[in-house]
């Protein structure tokens, strides 16, 4: 697991001062050498990374992270980007979350037989209702099915 880089405030003054949010993009500020141009390349997972070279060293950053910095006094652990677009920095795009809700922030699986995440198309034709790795049984209809699911997505809430 990547190591989590804390964010001070001297940081975030610093990265205020080298960066600007142009509608939703980091792009370098004015008086950078490369001023106006998209900060960071995008990395094999899909994120935007920036690469700052400080007292010789590298520091890679996210683009999302850092877009937050600009906005904020602190940098959460955990960033969710609410449309699922790694590349989407916009402010407007970014919530402050923890790991379950950010790791339930995601599309159906490809082999999903229902429609509807938790819910399972059983071989009997019944449908088997989970939520948070616990299941809470089967209904012989997908409306009783995702009746329940929704019941306990509203409970959580």
């Amino acid at each position: 697991m990547a190591k989590t880089r804390k964010w001070g405030t001297r940081e975030i003054a610093y990265l205020r001062t080298i960066f600007q949010d142009v509608g939703g993009v980091v792009q370098w500020a004015s008086g950078t050498r490369n001023a106006g141009k998209v900060a960071g390349s995008l990395d094999n997972a899909g994120y935007r990374v920036i690469c700052l070279q400080i007292k010789g060293r590298r520091i890679f950053l996210k683009a999302h992270r850092v877009m937050w910095a600009l906005y904020n006094d602190t940098v959460p652990d955990v960033l969710d980007h609410i449309d699922r677009n790694r590349d989407n920095s916009s402010i407007e795009n970014l919530r402050e979350s923890n790991p379950k809700s950010n790791a339930g922030n995601k599309g159906q699986y490809a082999n999903n037989t229902s429609g509807m995440s938790g819910i399972k198309l059983r071989e009997s034709g019944n449908y088997q209702v989970t939520h948070n790795l616990k299941c809470y049984g089967t209904y012989p209809s997908f409306e009783e099915a995702a009746a329940v699911k929704m019941n306990l997505i509203l409970e959580e809430a």
